[in-house]
């Protein structure tokens, strides 16, 4: 075996014959969460057939148990800043209400129409970070004031030392905006600022925010595309389980409402433009007309699972990649995702409570998620679509779906989705999204779907004790 002297890192030379030592079950170095690495195995003269053609990676892929299912990991603390405001309470008093938060963009039009999105309050935005005794600087790229708002109400808890602290952040556009803003410059005949060299760098928001709260353990920045934050989130539940840090700040954040971005997303045809703005989301509603382009941040304080009563956990996930489309979305390849994640987190698809699917009123991908869902999930299990609150916020909206999920699981109330003017006679019959709002039992658990752009698909276990 290799070790650091604390912890097993991986198999090391076999012996000369291939068959090695017994060592009996080793676990990690953390006395309250023992992970076992291998499975015990008669030594029979057969059994080093089992290590025949197999790498020290595919040997753990053969030998180690699923950790998912061995070890929850817990929420400790949650942060949001999205259309709904810039604090869990408020957020939760407009998911109760059935009350979007999708509004016009100021100063955007594209022949004659205005743009519906969903954008955080200026106001709501400063005086949570005010509260939260930060400083809110107007000038700086929201992207960054975001990040730190929802970083802020995470870390309230009480923290790890500053080396076992890590940071995961992800993020579908990082640094766009600022670095639009500075090609407008060029473009304009001035210099852009010399500060582009490293605010633009994707890594420029994880490694601020790091600076911002003194957190010194591993960071990282995932960006890929509308998965980016639950692979953060999956990263992150890796290392602790690893044993890489004691607890791990996950962020999804995204905001760019440059000119020259959104006049690329009102190009793609795929945005919508239906009025009034708080009814333009409408996942699953047979007058659906496209997703609504949103900015948003969700973060989630992470520790080991303890197995309290009410504990709010993540069960395990899965990633699937399409390599056949960057755009259009497969069936068999949702329904590949999610049955991995229920698969990595021992949890059979009839047990679930709900879903938070990952429709954004797309009139074609709505469709296959629904299609997906159905070869997958019994039709009673209720499938909420919370996007039509706050519009699709890219990156972000992995995390911040899962953030709404656990405040309806703590409150132990799912709402009813909203802008369903019209039920569409082909989702109807598959999955049960027209429910009305109902109660939650004292132990849930939950399936959360996040799809889209990249060809890449996510999807996590989440569950309340």
């Amino acid at each position: 075996m290799v070790t650091d002297g604390e912890r097993i890192l991986g198999p090391g030379d076999l012996g000369s014959d291939g068959m090695g030592m017994w060592l009996g079950p080793v676990s990690a170095r953390h006395p309250t969460t023992l992970l076992p690495i291998f499975r015990p195995l008669e030594m029979t003269s057969g059994w080093s057939g089992a290590w025949e053609g197999l790498g020290p990676g595919r040997v753990f892929e053969k030998l180690m148990p699923s950790a998912a299912a061995l070890t929850p990991i817990a929420v400790r603390q949650m942060g949001i800043a999205s259309a709904l405001g810039a604090e869990l309470s408020s957020t939760w008093e407009h998911l109760e209400r059935g009350a979007s938060g999708v509004s016009f963009l100021p100063g955007f039009a594209h022949r004659g129409r205005e743009l519906p999105v969903g954008r955080c309050s200026t106001e709501a935005l400063g005086q949570a970070l005010r509260r939260a005794g930060r400083t809110f600087q107007e000038d700086e790229p929201r992207v960054l004031s975001l990040s730190e708002c929802v970083a802020a109400q995470a870390l309230s808890a009480e923290r790890a030392r500053p080396e076992c602290l890590g940071l995961y952040l992800g993020s579908s556009l990082t640094t766009s905006d600022f670095v639009a803003e500075q090609y407008t410059r060029y473009f304009a005949g001035k210099r852009p600022s010399p500060s582009v060299l490293i605010e633009g760098m994707s890594c420029y928001i994880a490694s601020e925010i790091a600076r911002r709260f003194g957190i010194e353990g591993p960071v990282q920045t995932v960006s890929t595309s509308c998965t980016s934050s639950l692979q953060a989130l999956l990263a992150a539940a890796r290392d602790l389980r690893l044993g890489h840090v004691d607890q791990a700040l996950v962020i999804g954040v995204d905001s760019c409402f440059a000119p020259g971005i959104l006049d690329s997303w009102v190009s793609a045809r795929v945005l919508s433009f239906l009025a009034p703005p708080e009814s333009a989301c409408r996942p699953f509603c047979a007058t659906r007309r496209g997703l609504v382009y949103a900015e948003g941040a969700a973060a989630v304080l992470l520790t080991r699972a303890t197995g309290a009563e009410g504990e709010l956990q993540i069960l395990g996930g899965a990633v699937r990649h399409d390599p056949k489309s960057h755009l259009l979305v497969s069936r068999d390849a949702l329904v590949s995702c999610m049955r991995a994640a229920l698969g990595e987190s021992a949890v059979d698809a009839g047990d679930l409570d709900l879903v938070q699917a990952s429709a954004a009123g797309s009139p074609h991908v709505d469709q296959i998620e629904a299609q997906a869902l159905a070869q997958l999930i019994p039709r009673e299990i209720p499938v909420q679509a919370a996007k039509s609150f706050t519009g699709s916020a890219l990156g972000a909206a992995g995390l911040i779906n899962v953030v709404f999920t656990l405040l309806a699981m703590r409150e132990r109330a799912l709402p009813a989705n909203i802008n369903v003017f019209e039920k569409d006679s082909e989702i109807e019959p598959l999955i049960q999204c027209y429910y009305s709002a109902r109660e939650l039992p004292s132990s849930s658990v939950a399936l959360v779907n996040c799809f889209g752009f990249g060809g890449t698909n996510a999807s996590v276990v989440v569950a309340r004790r």
